[in-house]
């Protein structure tokens, strides 16, 4: 659980593609303070469904934030990401319509 949480406007998870190298983009929805007040973490939609309950039909259906993905990566600002982080957003985006 976390002990606050605070819109995330303009941040995203970004790391590589082990295989082709390319830029992978999370956009974050929300920052939160840990507990223990220990840590800040960003948080993103589950865009898996399910999360670490996937066996449970009714789980796989609610709404919900999740921290970044265990993976090597950086928090960054939409004004500090390169071109092709940039446009690795955009193609998510176009990919979820």
């Amino acid at each position: 659980m976390y002990k606050q949480t605070s819109p995330a406007d303009g941040w995203h998870f970004v790391s590589k593609d082990e295989v082709s190298g390319k830029p992978i983009v999370f956009p974050l929805a929300a920052w939160a303070v840990v507990d223990d007040g220990s840590a800040v973490i960003g948080l993103v939609g589950d865009v898996l469904g399910g999360g670490p309950r996937r066996e449970s039909s009714s789980y796989n259906s609610m709404a919900r934030l999740i921290g970044v993905p265990p993976i090597e990566g950086a928090y960054k600002h939409v004004n500090g990401m390169t071109m092709a982080e940039l446009a690795a957003v955009k193609s998510n985006d176009s990919s979820e319509n």
